[in-house]
């Protein structure tokens, strides 16, 4: 038996309005049986205890909305084995199963040592709320004196009959539009208002059993004496069940790897597809700075985006190159070495660089995997294409050879000037999914599973069977992907990159990387006007209504605002800029335009000018955008997979909807009416609608359409607007705070 160091530990670390730093710790030491130790500030406390030896969390309090809990359990959960391919039977752990042989604190931190016997692991728990914080952390360190399995760690287990999961779609499928799965999204509860997760983007949060779980799946080998650190663990504090989102999107925001700051820019994809040369670019560039910058006075667009392309991976435009030896090389054909022309001409115009690259080598990068393959790195082979008939190939984004390769290409372009980075196809793409499937190859495979010779598509995949060795793959690219992001981001801090296509939708992303794309969403948004519109703006209202995910829409990249002979070539400049405020008000910060430059009219540009310059004026209200209203397309439901505008009536289905956000000084609302009847639409100035609380008054200006009765030439905070919108209709107000 080992002997128990149990200190009474009391740190106090709230601080007043008029304080600056935390008052010094108080700290006194018992050997009591029974004691209670706390954290403890203006928004938050957590008080632990040890009870006949074992480590409990006895109350979180949460002073920001004065409710409290009590959720005395299993504190964590840890599911060890002797590999995760082996027929043995697996071992859960709580803390239950281990005695507290210390427990120590000192200001804003409380550490607690556990040894179970039996299975000789050590666990180390940390507990830390910082000054003025309204969210705390938790991490657990293991240490094994015997080699093991590390299969599943819940860094939080704890009982809670109000937790509930927001996100509602689940689906870990490898077909079309269905990749949704529930990891990397936080946990809330009904009655304190309080948040739980775990800050990674592969986490697997979830209830179970009135039970708060908040962990991953890691599968890793414990070696002895080798500690191993879990991610941390969050728990906040919110002021209302219910804005609960809003707290916790408060906290994202503090913690992400970036400043939400709105961004501009104007990407080659539309422009030219995989044939753009630095000629070809260059044109385009020089349209777009003379049109928008020197002749319409707009800022100059921070980021030029050479989109897929550039590299040398599309035979027999330019030749195959052998990527064994470093990837995305550049190709001959267009530009000069290391895209030093184009940048240095994108940064004579006062914007950067950004490029394309696929991280799994699929899309315009598909070609050179064989070459891979062949010098002896990991593969992952699906089945053959319909379309083309060839096999569908991406590589293992846990392949050890070959991450390190993809590191070290990434840090060198960061080297050669590049701030942007759309890396697009990271677990696949819209229409396929890859997995995993052999062993030893950087990620844990559950082998007993899997049949002889099957894909790493395999529509059998879909069985639930396979879900925990999905996780692990998933967990394990995860892990070596946000290392890169964040070797990325040290080496230049101005490096923004969009985590693009195939990736898990999570706002844990955030912390490593700076926007992420909409899932299940097609590069160009099909049919007229309208279902261009809408079919974007479903995407949105299945992402935030349907599957209610986390992830601020300031945060989200889409294909969107576009222009060429096919999207409004034939429409009217006032369709035109119906259309591009609403693209526009969705509320991304990161605003990338898809334009073929050279079939904008003068009108056109007159339009995009206007366009821009309202954005820069309510930009800032961006960080906190929602949508309001019904369903662009009438129905809609969670996991509903690939959406479509293709045999819905929109005259008929349509529904009113739009977007809004608002700072204390600033507000904006947008409203489209696709159907083919008149609308008569009601919204209320208040909290739910994403006002700050007690601000205002707020005079209204009409940027689109017909606005509110306009003798009311001041709204206060809780006034109800009321607009008339024609068929098809749009409309976009500024609301500017009142001068006092």
């Amino acid at each position: 038996m080992f002997r128990h160091w149990l200190i009474r530990c009391f740190i106090v670390i709230g601080l007043s309005s008029a304080e600056a730093a935390d008052p010094p710790a108080r700290a006194a030491t018992s050997t009591g049986s029974d004691q209670v130790f706390q954290l403890d500030n203006a928004h938050l406390s957590r008080s632990v205890g040890v009870s006949a030896g074992h480590l409990v969390t006895r109350r979180v309090a949460n002073k920001r909305s004065g409710k409290e809990m009590s959720p005395a359990g299993e504190e964590f959960r840890l599911r060890i084995s002797k590999g995760v391919d082996s027929t043995d039977p697996d071992t859960l752990l709580t803390s239950a199963d281990f005695e507290v042989q210390r427990l120590s604190g000192t200001a804003g931190e409380i550490v607690a040592q556990l040894w179970n016997e039996r299975h000789a692991l050590q666990v180390t728990v940390h507990y830390t709320l910082g000054a003025g914080k309204f969210y705390g952390h938790k991490r657990l360190v293991v240490t094994a004196k015997e080699l093991c399995t590390l299969e599943l760690v819940d860094v939080e287990s704890l009982p809670c009959a109000d937790a509930y999961a927001p996100y509602r779609a689940k689906d870990m499928m490898w077909t079309v539009g269905r990749f949704l799965p529930a990891l990397g999204q936080p946990i809330y509860t009904t009655t304190s208002a309080m948040f739980w997760g775990v800050e990674f983007p592969a986490c697997w949060n979830r209830v179970e059993d009135g039970t708060i779980r908040c962990g991953y799946q890691p599968g890793v080998d414990l070696r002895p004496g080798v500690p191993y650190t879990t991610h941390l663990a969050v728990f906040g504090a919110g002021d209302d069940p219910a804005f609960v989102k809003d707290a916790f999107l408060d906290y994202i925001d503090q913690v992400r790897a970036t400043p939400v700051e709105l961004k501009v820019q104007y990407n080659s994809w539309f422009d030219f597809g995989g044939g753009v040369t630095q000629k070809k670019l260059l044109e385009s560039l020089e349209t777009l700075h003379t049109e928008l910058v020197v002749k319409r006075g707009c800022r100059p667009l921070d980021v030029y985006t050479i989109d897929d392309g550039w590299q040398n991976s599309r035979p027999p435009r330019s030749p195959l190159a052998d990527w064994s030896t470093g990837l995305f090389q550049v190709n001959d054909k267009g530009f000069d070495a290391d895209l030093k022309g184009a940048r240095k001409a994108i940064e004579a115009k006062g914007s950067a660089m950004g490029i394309w690259a696929s991280p799994a080598c699929i899309f315009g990068a598909r070609a050179n995997i064989d070459v891979l393959e062949k010098s002896g790195f990991d593969v992952l082979v699906g089945g053959k294409s319909a379309k083309s008939g060839t096999t569908r190939k991406a590589m293992s984004m846990t392949g050890p050879k070959y991450l390190d390769l993809l590191e070290r290409r990434l840090l060198e372009l960061v080297d050669a000037g590049a701030i942007y980075y759309k890396l697009d196809g990271i677990f696949g793409d819209l229409t396929c999914r890859y997995f995993e499937t052999l062993p030893g190859r950087g990620a844990p495979v559950v082998g007993r599973l899997f049949s002889a010779g099957m894909l790493a598509d395999d529509p059998a995949l879909n069985d639930p069977k396979f879900d925990e060795t999905k996780r692990y793959y998933i967990n394990a690219a995860t892990e070596r992907l946000v290392a890169i992001f964040d070797k990325m981001h040290r080496k230049n801090p101005r490096v923004r990159i969009l985590c693009h296509n195939g990736a898990t939708i999570s706002p844990w992303w955030l912390m490593h990387s700076d926007v992420l794309s909409l899932v299940n969403s097609r590069d160009g948004a099909p049919g007229d006007r309208r279902e261009q519109m809408c079919y974007r703006d479903a995407l949105y209202y299945q992402l935030t209504e349907g599957d209610r995910s986390q992830v601020p829409l300031c945060s989200f990249f889409n294909h969107e605002p576009a222009k060429d002979a096919s999207r409004f070539g034939d429409k009217s400049p006032e369709e035109f800029r119906n259309y591009l405020l609403m693209a526009l008000s969705r509320g991304t910060t990161t605003v990338e335009t898809y334009f073929v430059v050279n079939a904008l009219s003068a009108k056109d540009f007159d339009v995009i000018a206007d366009g821009l310059k309202w954005l820069y004026h309510v930009s800032p209200a961006f960080k906190r955008s929602r949508m309001h209203g019904g369903s662009p397309i009438g129905r809609l439901g969670p996991g509903d997979g690939q959406l479509s505008t293709k045999n819905v009536n929109l005259d008929e289905s349509g529904e009113v909807y739009g977007y809004t956000g608002w700072t204390e000084s600033l507000g904006y609302v947008s409203i489209h009416n696709p159907s083919a009847m008149a609308r008569t639409y009601s919204f209320r100035l208040d909290r739910k609608f994403g006002l700050v609380h007690g601000s205002g008054p707020f005079a209204a200006s009409l940027v689109a359409g017909r606005g509110p009765d306009e003798k009311q030439r001041e709204w206060a905070y809780g006034d109800i607007v009321t607009v008339e919108i024609p068929p098809r209709g749009v409309i976009v107000m500024n609301f500017d705070a009142v001068q006092k």
